[in-house]
């Protein structure tokens, strides 16, 4: 004989599947679930460009940090007066290459680009650190200039800031090595520098030819 199951127990097994239907939602609908998944896409967009922003900013806030510290460390010796160059540390060739008077020089072209092939020894000469103002970029300024050296000859101080050469504004690295390849074609550069907080400018004329022309190595 089949048991027989009382009404009330088959209710109560029936009782958690018809709630489980009453609480189940409805039926999404297509155009509602395209909305949500574009709505979805954007705030991915979203998050993705303030990601880059905030690397950008963090990028911006580290270049800050490291203009301070070469501030710092270069404040007190900026209005010092420069040593002498000792004779062994003077650029071979500089005396006879550069000449300058009354903010203008002369530098002749096959020595520098006998310089210009060396970046290793111009990057010894000299420290040039990004200065921002706003958050933005608005020039170099010249630090642990080497006694001896290119820059100083061309009459470059500790403590200017380079903000344009040729009315080319440096406000990027880009613009730096653009202008750094340049001085291979250009006959002349008025360089644009703020000292101790007034502009001046420096004019270099290049002069003469170089017989044999090289290209430096690019950068990496």
């Amino acid at each position: 004989m089949r048991p027989t199951i009382p009404r009330f127990a088959r209710i109560a097994l029936i009782a958690p599947l018809i709630a489980a239907i009453a609480c189940a939602p409805p039926p999404v609908d297509d155009a509602a679930a395209r909305e949500a998944r574009d709505a979805l896409a954007e705030a991915t967009t979203e998050l993705r460009q303030a990601t880059v922003a905030l690397e950008r900013a963090t990028a911006q806030l580290d270049i800050a940090a490291k203009a301070l510290q070469g501030r710092q460390g270069a404040a007190a010796s900026e209005d010092a007066e420069e040593p002498a160059p000792d004779a062994s540390r003077v650029v071979a060739g500089l005396a006879e290459a550069v000449a300058c008077r009354d903010g203008r020089c002369t530098v002749e072209r096959a020595w520098l680009n006998e310089q210009l092939n060396n970046p290793e020894q111009l990057a010894r000469q000299v420290r040039l650190i990004p200065t921002l103002e706003e958050g933005e970029v608005v020039g170099y300024k010249l630090y642990a200039i080497r006694p001896g050296s290119m820059v100083r000859a061309l009459g470059f101080k500790n403590g200017d800031l380079i903000a344009a050469v040729n009315g080319t504004p440096l406000r990027s690295t880009s613009a730096a090595l653009d202008m750094y390849r340049a001085l291979r074609r250009a006959s002349r550069f008025d360089v644009s520098i703020v000292r101790k907080g007034e502009p001046e400018q420096i004019v270099v004329e290049v002069i003469g030819a170089d017989a044999n022309p090289s290209e430096p190595p690019r950068p990496e």
